[in-house]
């Protein structure tokens, strides 16, 4: 099963059609190739005055399962606005889906190409794999301000660049998170700082900062830079490393010992045993 999104040519003007969908899936199928956490497109074409593209089925929303054998009845695409209308995911699982994402926005940032329309409800499941999709406004990295996007989910500055996508990925872990609610936004509340011993946190709240900021200077450059700067705040887990140390430890001293010394030990042990066995052999010759 695939999904098909089709546009009417003839209710768009020629520039729009061509600087934004067709511009940007000839970029998208030219120049990303396959991503687990980007949705794949696989074909294009023109009929009549539709314009349209067949691309990965999202799982169904409401079984939560993949879609595979059939439709089910009362079919409705699974995304991530659809997740988080349940309310807020753990840190352990926010943090994660966040960092499978930021890894296929970089395989477009390291192509030079900006999503501009990262928001929860144009990230997909497929086959449980978060995707992100919609890529109807893909282009090339500019620092020219635009007004093309969702306002939520763009920086203050309206530069819909590189760093207009890892503002908006800052964005999608807050809320995943905390919910929509952004009284604090982008700093974290108390009860999410202490919700977790598998990420510090506080480290988590200075990525977001960063991710979130009003200035693009300030932003992180790209993709790339803001998942290391996630993954350096995994918590180590040190009880774990120093019991895994002392296995280690252990194991080389057992095998820095000599291989006579159990032998050694064995014979000290029999010491007594032959002892009686020379004195009995005494007593015993004595009385014959």
């Amino acid at each position: 099963h695939r999904a098909l999104k089709t546009i009417d040519l003839a209710r768009l003007g020629p520039a729009k059609v061509h600087c934004r969908e067709s511009t940007a899936l000839e970029a998208y199928c030219r120049h990303v190739g396959p991503h687990p956490n980007l949705v794949q497109i696989f074909h294009v074409g023109v009929q009549g005055n539709l314009l349209y593209y067949t691309m990965q089925l999202a799982d169904d929303d409401r079984t939560r399962q993949p879609v595979r054998y059939g439709l089910p009845e009362h079919y409705r695409p699974l995304t991530l606005e659809r997740v988080m209308a349940t309310g807020p995911l753990s840190v352990e699982t926010a943090v994660e889906v966040v960092l499978r994402l930021l890894r296929g926005l970089s395989r477009l940032h390291a192509v030079s190409l900006a999503h501009r329309d990262i928001k929860p409800a144009n990230i997909i499941f497929v086959d449980r794999q978060p995707k992100l999709a919609d890529i109807g406004m893909l282009t090339a990295n500019t620092a020219s301000p635009s007004h093309v996007g969702t306002p939520d989910y763009m920086p203050p500055d309206h530069r819909m660049d590189l760093t207009a996508d890892t503002y908006a990925m800052g964005r999608v872990l807050y809320e995943l998170m905390v919910g929509r609610d952004g009284t604090c936004f982008p700093k974290l509340p108390l009860r999410i700082l202490d919700s977790t011993t598998t990420w510090d946190m506080d480290n988590v709240n200075a990525v977001l900062s960063k991710a979130c900021a009003a200035e693009a200077s300030e932003r992180f450059a790209n993709a790339d830079q803001m998942v290391e700067a996630l993954e350096a705040c995994r918590q180590l887990p040190f009880d774990a490393l120093f019991a895994d140390l002392g296995d280690i430890e252990r194991a080389a001293a057992e095998k820095r010992r000599s291989p006579y010394i159990p032998i050694a030990v064995a014979a000290i042990h029999a010491l007594p045993w032959v002892l009686l066995l020379i004195l009995a052999l005494v007593a015993i010759e004595k009385l014959l």
